[in-house]
């Protein structure tokens, strides 16, 4: 993944911290919904407030109000193994939509595991594997905009082969207080892997180095068989969680938003009763920013859930009792609610339904909104966000994707394909004349120079044209200080690549149709039609090098990304995005074909420019 200069954490700062503005008609708004919760560590980054901001405010909003949610994976999924998807590749959870134009959807909040098995049999938290997921991470960040959620917990620090499992020699938590780092070895080894994970924290900045704001899980589904609660206190395990989270705060780590979760379906009163009575092990609103649940959902031999998706839970079971235990405790601290795990096939045969997640949006504001009259011990908070596990349970492997992110309330990252009437190259009529000579079609686009016979050393130049207009919903608005990024797929090189000889070519520069006098965006040449006057700079008409992309070489995938202003989206009536693609220099001189071949708006989604951001709906 190439990654490139983040625009924008000034401007989602100030948006972000601007939440004064009254519900509208259409809000969820409800007492104690989340939306006035504040975050716990009073040293927060401006920028992990906007996020939490984001995540409390969706209550406030009746469309885009539920973030579409992926996880990628962990230590295991490093290493791509012949045949299978690069589990930390954003194109592999596309889904494409022809509503109500061509584009694509992609998860809004992604995020990896820090620790979990390498092999089936080898269970880690490695400071080597950590830098690498912190590398994919900072790419996607970079380049696509999604906000990043991190699941970290040391191993067992008495059996570590067992993961986060709970084991017969497990002793007491209390015995990991950190009075008691240095005096016996579990909590010595605990606290050493606490330093793992503060240091990958605190190495998740942009490229300029800003602290990636993070809704992180230090201790996830923590009511299942886990070494922190299979027979443990519950007075032990809060203090043991606000002894983590103030070590993480005290190494400054104020880039986190703490998310704390419970497992739902399948707890068991039986085995344990605080499987269910999860209030108990709530470690107290400062030390917690977002309640979260785990919701695997089955259809097998055994177990048919279903009905859940309709909140038609059986009265006083074990599922019944967890569930409204964690909405009401969510409700009664005001704190925002979201699937912190959420797979519509656990254990059943996929696929399962996206159709599903959305009947339980629907039935969980039905509830929500009919606020005063659930009773006390029933409250539900809203669902502010959706995070798809792993495997077959990932949000594009299921059936009704496209329905699902055509859905108003469900947010995306928006992919919108070049047009491929409008894409096309133009070589320089002559060289040195700032003048184009002939085009070409949308098959292929191209940068960099000739050295065919009577236009030696004429520079190639690339047009991409988006609708960035009728291929968006009614109203729909870009969200202040998200990354408008082009992506661009290469073919090929002919002849030397001209990012091999940046003395001579210099960068590859996009460039920006923006008129001047208005100061809005425009078209290159006489109109949005593919023509030969699009190939000279027009001061009036054009920002010139409003971005620069890189190597596509560099990246596994031959892709190259680069963040443009929002400024330039023409999200006018009949509008058209365009850029333009050149080196800085145009030639080295040598008379030889030294150029880059891209492919165009015909290439199909797969393939195709794209030009990527988030957009929002009005209420």
């Amino acid at each position: 993944m190439m990654i490139r200069q983040r625009l924008g954490w000034a401007a989602i700062a100030a948006a972000g911290l601007v939440l004064a503005a009254p519900a509208g008609a259409g809000s969820l708004h409800q007492p104690n919904d989340g939306s006035d919760a504040v975050l716990g560590d009073p040293a927060a980054t401006a920028e992990t407030r906007a996020t939490y901001n984001l995540l409390k405010g969706l209550t406030l909003k009746a469309n885009a109000n539920m973030l579409e949610g992926q996880h990628l994976g962990g230590p295991g999924d490093l290493v791509v193994q012949p045949g299978d998807p690069d589990m930390f590749d954003m194109q592999g959870y596309r889904i494409d939509s022809n509503s109500p134009g061509t584009h694509s959807a992609y998860p809004r909040l992604v995020g990896a595991r820090y620790d979990a098995n390498l092999t089936p049999n080898q269970y880690v938290l490695d400071p080597a594997l950590v830098d690498q997921i912190n590398q994919k991470l900072v790419g996607i960040e970079s380049s696509y905009g999604p906000v990043i959620s991190i699941t970290a917990t040391p191993p067992n620090p008495w059996n570590r082969s067992a993961g986060r499992s709970s084991d017969p020699n497990d002793g007491a938590l209390s015995k990991l207080f950190i009075a008691n780092r240095g005096h016996n070895d579990a909590a010595t080894a605990f606290w050493n892997d606490i330093d793992t994970i503060a240091t990958g924290l605190g190495n998740l900045k942009t490229p300029d180095g800003k602290a990636i704001p993070v809704l992180f899980r230090p201790f996830a589904e923590f009511n299942t068989d886990k070494y922190y609660f299979r027979k443990q206190s519950s007075a032990d395990f809060v203090t043991l969680w606000t002894q983590v989270v103030d070590y993480y705060r005290g190494k400054q780590l104020h880039n986190l938003i703490i998310c704390w979760e419970a497992w739902v379906w399948g707890s068991s009163s039986t085995s344990q009763p605080s499987q269910v009575d999860v209030a108990p092990w709530y470690p107290g609103d400062s030390y917690v920013d977002v309640v979260a649940g785990a919701f695997y959902f089955q259809k097998n031999a055994n177990i048919d859930n279903t009905p859940y998706f309709n909140l038609d839970i059986p009265p006083g079971s074990d599922d019944f009792n967890v569930f409204y235990n964690l909405t009401t405790l969510a409700v009664t601290h005001d704190k925002p609610f979201g699937a912190a795990q959420w797979g519509l096939n656990y254990k059943s045969t996929p696929p399962g339904d996206d159709a599903s997640t959305l009947a339980f949006m629907t039935a969980m504001d039905a509830k929500h909104a009919n606020y005063a009259n659930q009773p006390a011990d029933q409250k539900v908070q809203h669902l502010g966000f959706a995070y798809y596990w792993t495997g077959p349970m990932q949000v594009q492997s299921q059936t009704s994707a496209s329905a699902f992110v055509e859905d108003p309330r469900v947010s995306s990252i928006t992919g919108v394909p070049s047009l491929a009437a409008e894409d096309g190259w133009i070589q320089e009529a002559s060289a040195g004349s700032n003048t184009g000579g002939s085009k070409g079609p949308a098959a292929l686009l191209q940068t960099g120079d000739s050295g065919a016979a009577g236009c030696k050393n004429c520079q190639w130049r690339s047009i991409v044209s988006f609708d960035t207009v009728t291929t968006l919903p009614a109203g729909a608005t870009l969200v202040p200080g998200t990354p408008v990024t082009l992506l661009l797929k290469s073919q090929g090189t002919v002849g030397t690549s001209p990012f091999a000889n940046p003395a001579a070519f210099g960068p590859l520069c996009i460039d920006a149709a923006w008129t001047a006098a208005t100061q809005a965006p425009g078209w290159f040449g006489g109109g949005t039609a593919f023509a030969l006057d699009d190939f000279p700079v027009v001061a009036a008409s054009n920002a010139a090098c409003v971005a620069t992309l890189p190597d596509p070489s560099l990246d596994l995938y031959g892709r190259s990304f680069a963040n443009i202003g929002a400024k330039y989206v023409n999200r006018a009536a009949g509008g058209r995005t365009q850029l333009r693609l050149r080196f800085a220099n145009g030639t080295d001189g040598n008379s030889s074909n030294n150029y880059v071949s891209w492919y165009a708006g015909d290439a199909g989604l797969a393939a195709a420019p794209q030009l990527i951001f988030t957009t929002t709906l009005p209420n």
